[in-house]
């Protein structure tokens, strides 16, 4: 493919932001499509966060997203959000709508289709989650969106437990929020904190494990303790490369209309994961 004045731009803010997997992810995603188009990582300051829209503007690019530290704090300077985004206070794909700067989650849902693959759905389940920070939120939503029964929340900070409980207990009155670990067999343990990031720290409890049919752990550049000790159960396992890989197809589609190719963009992040 050839760079061109037709070739559209797209790209990820953050800091830091050498460690993404999404610009190759994407690139592969564009050259399968054969669509005109490339994705950059953008490195942004704090105190350069002011001037990225109106950069945007002036370069024609056409979509970004965002990570870490950003989520949040680029919802000011965006024209519109999304009712979900709105609600989490956070954004992690930004596009464009004729002259306005739009900005909406696709965390919560690539979590959620990310589930499929170990055929798990979450209608009338009882959900154990690790965490109360961004990621957990977000899966939270979409959890209690897909009919879940009962969603148990641990954190260190209890204050972060009762505030988004007294949250989705307003959104979602048919799904029960419980604060702590669950006190009963489980369908479904999820670790949304980064314990488990350096291989050995395991993020719950052995009794939460041993209660839960399935665990998922969203750390994706290796398999965690809590994994291996889920494995050494006989219990059913998931990593984080679902839910990145999905809710990088899902920003793909807003931004091309287009199905993103699944197989090509796991290729990808698989032999990333692999060096």
């Amino acid at each position: 493919m050839y760079l061109s004045g037709e070739t559209s731009i797209f790209g990820i803010i953050g800091e830091p932001i050498q460690h993404s997997f999404s610009p190759a992810m994407q690139t592969v995603a564009f050259q399968k499509c054969n669509y005109n188009a490339v994705y950059l990582p953008f490195a942004v300051k704090k105190e350069k966060l002011f001037q990225v829209i109106p950069a945007l503007e002036t370069l024609n690019v056409s979509g970004i997203n965002v990570t870490a530290p950003y989520k949040t704090a680029i919802i000011p300077y965006l024209t519109e959000i999304s009712e979900e985004a709105k609600i989490l206070e956070s954004v992690n794909t930004i596009y464009r709508k004729n002259e306005a700067w739009v900005g909406c989650s696709t965390d919560g849902a690539g979590f959620i289709k990310g589930l499929t693959e170990i055929d798990f759905l979450p209608a009338g389940k009882s959900i154990q989650i690790i965490g109360a920070g961004g990621a957990a939120q977000s899966i939270i939503y979409n959890l209690a969106k897909s009919n879940a029964k009962k969603i148990y929340i641990s954190n260190r900070t209890h204050s972060k437990v009762l505030k988004t409980i007294q949250k989705y207990c307003t959104l979602f009155p048919n799904v029960e929020f419980i604060g702590g670990n669950c006190e009963q067999n489980i369908d479904l343990l999820v670790n949304t904190t980064s314990v488990g990031s350096d291989g050995s720290s395991i993020s719950a409890p052995l009794e939460s494990i041993q209660k839960a049919k399935v665990v998922v752990d969203i750390i994706y550049h290796l398999e965690s303790a809590l994994l291996k000790k889920t494995k050494q159960l006989e219990k059913t396992t998931l990593g984080g490369l679902p839910m990145l890989l999905y809710q990088g197809a899902l920003s793909f589609e807003i931004w091309t209309k287009q199905e993103a190719p699944i197989e090509v963009m796991r290729h990808c992040l698989q032999q990333l994961i692999a060096k």
